[in-house]
């Protein structure tokens, strides 16, 4: 009889200690974070159906660099004129364009632009309900000029990929309680447009430009339905 009260406390005290447990081939979840190198960002510019084209940028993240004593990764941009019906390159820059370096301290998207020498908040995916912060949103052209935003945060849903948890948040600039002063940041990935576009590019489905796909190494972790 005492051997079976050991046992019934053993099993309270397990089930007590051992934290939630996940069934089998129930998957687990996590955040998705796509600023790891091997990251690819494809991005649907311009599309000409009567030419069954469109004008495809690419962002992706290869190997990495020090920077003011701090490790970033590199980006790059490329370019291409790609077939509607499959996807086929018809045209490529002849060499990618390296942009700057890129990185993620705890949801904070830290960017320095290649022909600056420091780096900027563009985006802080760590935000929460009612909160402002300030960001660097227009970094992202040819010749970057660091003008900054206050953002606040008006809500956060989420969105389940896989076994990825996509946090949706909607922001509004301070100065703005329009429409088209809102915008939503994909968790971990960045905005309708990409990872650098000015965040007040509202979610574009069927419009262009629009983020079509992102890779992890190869692997799809989002991919949007206009097709």
């Amino acid at each position: 009889m005492r051997k079976y009260i050991v046992d019934i406390v053993a099993v309270l005290a397990m089930i007590l200690f051992s934290g939630p447990s996940v069934a089998a081939g129930e998957p687990e979840c996590s955040e998705l974070n796509a600023y790891v190198d091997g990251t690819v960002w494809e991005i649907v510019e311009t599309i000409d159906k009567d030419k069954d084209v469109y004008h495809a940028l690419k962002y992706y993240l290869d190997g990495t660099e020090i920077i003011e004593g701090k490790e970033y990764l590199k980006m790059y941009s490329e370019r291409s004129i790609k077939k509607l019906s499959n996807n086929h390159i018809l045209k490529s820059e002849a060499y990618p364009t390296y942009i700057g370096g890129i990185r993620n301290i705890g949801g904070k998207i830290f960017f320095a632009p290649q022909k600056l020498f420091e780096e900027y908040l563009v985006f802080d995916y760590s935000i929460q309900p009612d909160q402002e912060v300030v960001i660097y949103p227009y970094l992202c052209s040819a010749n970057p000029i660091p003008i900054s935003e206050c953002i606040k945060c008006l809500g956060i849903d989420e969105l389940m990929i896989g076994d990825k948890v996509i946090k949706l948040i909607k922001v509004m600039n301070g100065r703005d309680t329009h429409w088209f002063g809102l915008c939503q940041w994909k968790g971990g990935i960045g905005t309708s447009r990409g990872p650098l576009s000015p965040i007040y590019a509202e979610d574009s489905r069927g419009l262009t430009p629009y983020l079509r796909m992102v890779k992890i190494n190869g692997k799809i972790v989002y991919q949007c339905s206009v097709e």
